[in-house]
């Protein structure tokens, strides 16, 4: 394998096998390199990554060939970096087709984002797709998301939590499963996708960006819930996204209303809890929930009354002093660019025992120029570790773990010093 130590500790392994091509790019061509790293040719982007329980990756975005070899928007990679030949769901759609969000569910993957089609199938922004043979989606599960007509923006699936035999979908949409349903669903696994008809909450904005599931208070993270005993642990559904939530018919924002974060009960009809009102001053793009924590990212610079730059940890009920925000865990996420990207913050969380992965657009932290991926502890004086910068040039939007190393996706040409595509392993 062709490695490169650069400073500050870390490893960028140039897994040059990805050459991903843009949907709006030509038939350029990226030579196929010895070894594991997810390059993706200029212009394609990775907006989502799981990893299989076998070491294999799927990389899930807005591309047209992966190292020259053809593939529309979803991909497998080897464990030796090559392309899977044989798995090819090919996900497609009108200009602007891509995949948004992966989730891992026994023998499939459910596949999120903006499309109409896969495998030569319609399937209306959500799918799931087998693991096994082609990769072709399940011939029974088509539940359909849709926008309401005439809409702004087609409808969009931006985020995916496995809940047992169930999903919880979170995107810009009006209609699931033929019902009216805004923003963030409920469906079975099982047989067609039905949605349940009585989860629904009446959301206004641009929808939900971003959902995680949480476990009692103060009990043990849960991160992929699997069987019933887990799925006892579980009890509420975490919601962030560009949204309000009227608590009265007045149009202007007053105390009783929720906007951006919300907490909503797995297990009973779907409201948002009126004891954890955090209230962010603008979005949230990311969640990560651990034990009696949980930690937002995003576009805001206030929370719960407190200033937070586009990054807070918060308790899932309230200290002594009243307040949900964590006043000991504070870091300055400064875009550098908000002006020209009004999106630019926290993009991604990814929460590992001690520690915190923070990957998005931004140009520094503090007095510290690290750029779109950093990592911080969780608790103590010193949070961010200045020392482990990969310094990608261009946003981080996916994270994944794959044994002892990370997977960072994105729109990016470079991370740690060496050319990585849209797709960056990295040690540490």
């Amino acid at each position: 394998m062709n490695t490169v130590c650069v400073r500050s500790a870390v490893l960028v392994q140039v897994i040059s096998m990805i050459g991903l091509a843009s949907a709006s790019t030509s038939s350029a061509q990226l030579t196929v390199a010895p070894l594991p790293d997810l390059q993706l040719s200029k212009g394609g982007k990775v907006h989502a990554v799981v990893v299989q329980a076998d070491g294999r990756m799927i990389v899930g975005g807005a591309f047209r060939a992966v190292n020259g070899v053809p593939r529309h928007n979803l991909a497998r990679i080897n464990r030796d970096g090559s392309v899977d030949s044989g798995w090819n769901p090919d996900v497609r759609g009108p200009e602007g087709a891509s995949v948004h969000a992966l989730a891992l569910h026994e023998d499939a993957v459910l596949v999120g984002g903006r499309f109409d089609q896969v495998g030569g199938l319609p399937r209306l922004n959500v799918a799931k797709v087998s693991l096994a043979g082609a990769g072709g989606p399940d011939p029974d599960w088509n539940p359909g998301v849709s926008a309401e007509l005439p809409a702004p923006e087609p409808a969009i699936v931006r985020a995916l939590v496995v809940f047992g035999n169930e999903v919880f979908i979170g995107g810009d949409f009006d209609i699931v499963d033929g019902r009216p349903i805004r923003d963030v669903a409920r469906l079975s696994l099982l047989g067609n996708g039905a949605a349940d008809p009585q989860w629904s909450l009446a959301l206004e904005g641009r929808g939900v960006w971003t959902l995680a599931l949480g476990p009692v208070p103060f009990g043990p993270p849960v991160l992929v819930p699997a069987g019933a005993e887990a799925e006892e642990s579980v009890t509420n559904l975490y919601v962030g996204g560009e949204f309000a939530l009227r608590s009265t018919d007045d149009e202007d924002f007053v105390a009783g209303d929720w906007r951006h974060l919300i907490r909503v009960p797995v297990h009973a009809p779907p409201a948002p809890d009126p004891a954890w009102r955090p209230n962010p001053n603008g979005p949230v793009r990311s969640l990560a929930v651990g034990a009696g924590t949980v930690f937002a990212g995003g576009t805001f610079t206030e929370i719960d009354g407190l200033e937070r730059l586009r990054a807070a940890r918060l308790h899932v009920t309230e200290d002594a002093k009243g307040g949900l925000v964590d006043a000991d865990w504070q870091l300055a996420i400064e875009p550098g660019r908000q002006e020209v990207d009004p999106e630019a913050g926290v993009a991604v969380l990814w929460l590992e025992q001690d520690r915190l992965y923070l990957g998005g657009s931004f140009e520094g932290v503090g007095s510290q120029p690290l750029r779109h991926l950093i990592r911080a502890a969780i608790r103590g004086e010193q949070l961010l570790d200045a020392a482990w910068r990969p310094q990608p040039d261009g946003p981080v939007q996916a994270l994944a773990r794959s044994e002892s190393v990370w997977l960072a996706g994105g729109a990016f040409e470079q991370a740690g010093g060496a050319t990585a595509l849209g797709l960056a392993r990295l040690d540490g």
